[in-house]
């Protein structure tokens, strides 16, 4: 089974809409301020914001611009780390944890800000999210990472009962339907 990260996405198959936009191969040596390894969407984004303020940039790719992980994304954009506020907390301090996912907001918002204020079509939806546990002992860490999260100021709603069960299926035990960061919970 192909790795994800190395698969083809239906996007980019043969037939799709993609324009295949060649960028020259380096071939000499080039004095710019700040070198950027890799040509994803992270890398573009950095680069662009280093050329932004005024840097020379060079970016750097191996294969083809936005090919690798980025090509194979799901294209979900979330506004939280990949690691649970409990988890960054125990290693950080609640503090500096609290910062990381305040960063990571912001991050987010500026992401979709920057979309739409250069008009990428990208068909950009805002939806809401749920986490869900399937044991006792998931609702338990969950109901922790829930109380963590409403004292950072991260908004959402714990369901239990009718309440998760209109929301998932039955067999869940607890949920967090996490809301989707506007401009009041800087």
């Amino acid at each position: 089974m192909p790795r994800l990260r190395l698969d083809i996405p239906l996007w980019l198959k043969p037939g799709a809409s993609v324009p295949r936009v060649r960028f020259p191969e380096l071939r000499k040596d080039l004095a710019v301020d700040v070198a950027i390894v890799g040509g994803g969407i992270t890398g573009a984004a950095v680069a662009w914001r280093f050329a932004a303020a005024g840097l020379s940039v060079a970016l750097v790719e191996g294969r083809r611009i936005g090919r690798g992980s980025t090509a194979a994304s799901t294209a979900l954009l979330m506004q939280e780390p990949d690691e649970d506020l409990a988890v960054l907390t125990k290693r950080y301090g609640r503090r500096r944890a609290q910062r990381i996912w305040q960063l990571s907001r912001e991050a987010t918002r500026e992401f979709v800000e920057t979309l739409q204020r250069l008009d990428v079509q990208c068909d950009l939806r805002r939806r809401d999210s749920v986490y869900y546990a399937m044991t006792a002992n998931d609702a338990r860490r969950l109901r922790t990472e829930h109380r963590l999260r409403a004292e950072a100021g991260v908004r959402g709603l714990w369901l239990e009962g009718a309440a998760l069960r209109r929301t998932l299926a039955p067999r869940h035990q607890s949920a967090v339907k996490k809301y989707f960061a506007k401009d009041k919970d800087k």
